[in-house]
């Protein structure tokens, strides 16, 4: 059974095209990504997601509801593997932590932007990004932290590093 080592809460970090919050459950053997399900929706959902600002309101609403389920769901798993959580929430990501060749935590944005790399084994990456304002210095020692004891040497924490984009 796989061990947690912990769990990351990115606020307001789109991926992929989704609005709303990432949340990263961390285990020595692999992540597990949970964030909102955009709707598919029928014929007039899909008419107003269309429709300019009334069209991301609608969205960003059912994303949200669609986290807070997510979250209840894995609240209700309790303290169990990376696998199990994977299956009890619905549409989290599994993702084996051998699948990663790196990570990479560093500053953008003139500053006031924090962005968190991962790279897979297979050279494709994705990028999260938060508001260092909104989430603060504590979310990148909790991910320099959290990461880095999971990835070990994988993980590069440019926060801090020497010419790193902080300085």
């Amino acid at each position: 059974m796989s061990t947690s080592i912990g769990m990351l809460h990115f606020s307001g970090s789109p991926r992929l095209g989704h609005l709303g919050d990432l949340d990263v459950y961390v285990f020595d053997d692999a992540m597990v990504l949970i964030q909102g399900l955009t709707p598919k929706g029928g014929l007039a959902y899909r008419t107003l997601q269309n429709r300019g600002l009334l069209g991301m309101a609608v969205t960003a609403s059912s994303v949200h509801r669609s986290m807070r389920h997510q979250r209840e769901q894995a609240e209700t798993a309790g303290d169990v593997s990376a696998v199990s959580l994977a299956k009890a929430v619905d549409g989290a990501e599994f993702i084996p932590l051998t699948a990663w060749a790196g990570a990479r935590l560093e500053k953008g944005g003139l500053g006031k932007v924090c962005k968190l790399t991962l790279t897979t084994v297979s050279g494709k990456s994705e990028t999260w990004r938060w508001n260092w304002k909104k989430n603060g210095p504590t979310l990148d020692e909790a991910a320099a932290d959290i990461l880095g004891s999971a990835l070990g040497e994988r993980f590069v924490n440019a926060m801090t590093a020497p010419g790193s984009a902080s300085q």
